[in-house]
């Protein structure tokens, strides 16, 4: 079976996200920005806040997120007071790592994925946003049984479909 890439486009209502705010997000609670902010006196504080802290880059969300309609919300409403567009990476698919065991983790099941994703998309709640969509989820099908693949395609499927229901829902625009 192959992903139908048409789920992946936007509804015909939905605008360009890129065009409803004025640029991209930089992540104030991110890693950089947090160094930076513990060590003013660092020799390397400038050339890593201008290089790094102040570059916009997508926030990874998964398991360690907490409650993640909470996270997401929280990311994208950041984001949407400043009028910047967040980009969002979800990453959580069941049994994620199927071949080499370096990302091993994800959903408990099926079900529980749909349910994350679920309140993923709803945390973004109408607002301008970029979602990346399990980005490796594809990487493993050489080493995945049919079953398997089958598994991984329709929980894919099923998130581009509730992404889909909460852009129509929402009229909002987002981006997978």
């Amino acid at each position: 079976s192959s992903l139908p890439l048409a789920l992946a486009a936007p509804s015909a209502h939905a605008a360009d996200p890129t065009t409803m705010t004025s640029g991209f997000y930089v992540d104030a609670d991110s890693s950089a920005k947090r160094w930076v902010a513990a060590n003013p006196g660092d020799g390397r504080a400038s050339a890593i806040n201008a290089s790094i802290a102040n570059t916009p880059t997508a926030r990874w969300f998964g398991s360690w997120s907490g409650t993640i309609g909470t996270a997401t919300g929280a990311y994208v409403g950041a984001a949407d007071a400043r009028d910047k567009l967040p980009v969002l990476v979800a990453y959580n698919v069941y049994n994620r790592d199927y071949c080499g065991g370096h990302s091993a983790g994800g959903a408990s099941s099926p079900a529980a994925y749909a349910n994350w994703i679920a309140q993923f998309a709803g945390g973004i709640a109408g607002r301008p946003a970029v979602v990346v969509l399990e980005p490796d989820s594809l990487g493993d099908y050489g080493c995945m049984t049919q079953a398997q693949i089958d598994e991984r395609e329709s929980m894919l499927i099923g998130a581009l479909a509730e992404f889909n229901r909460h852009l129509k829902a929402e009229d909002h625009a987002a981006r997978l």
